[in-house]
């Protein structure tokens, strides 16, 4: 399996970068926006701890539109005992 993993991260995560964030009535969203500001903040903070704990971000972890809950598609590589690993994150 790890002969797969490079390849397989650089596709999901170019899958990942084409997806539209927007609005969930507009038919061209694939990645409607947060539940809330605070979620979102969440999330923000669990990817950031993930990335100080030695988490590798591969794409996104930015707040996109903080007043309309946008958070990019985001992919970490993570390992057991790291933020991101231990917690969901959704």
């Amino acid at each position: 399996m790890e002969q797969y993993y490079d390849a397989f991260v650089e596709k999901f995560a170019h899958f990942m970068n084409k997806q539209v964030v927007g609005d969930p009535m507009d038919p061209n969203t694939q990645v409607p926006p947060m539940s809330s500001a605070r979620l979102v903040q969440d999330i923000h903070a669990q990817v950031t701890k993930t990335v100080e704990q030695g988490g590798i971000l591969i794409t996104g972890g930015q707040i996109l539109d903080e007043e309309k809950n946008m958070y990019a598609p985001t992919v970490l590589a993570v390992e057991q005992g790291m933020c991101s690993w231990e917690e969901e994150v959704f």
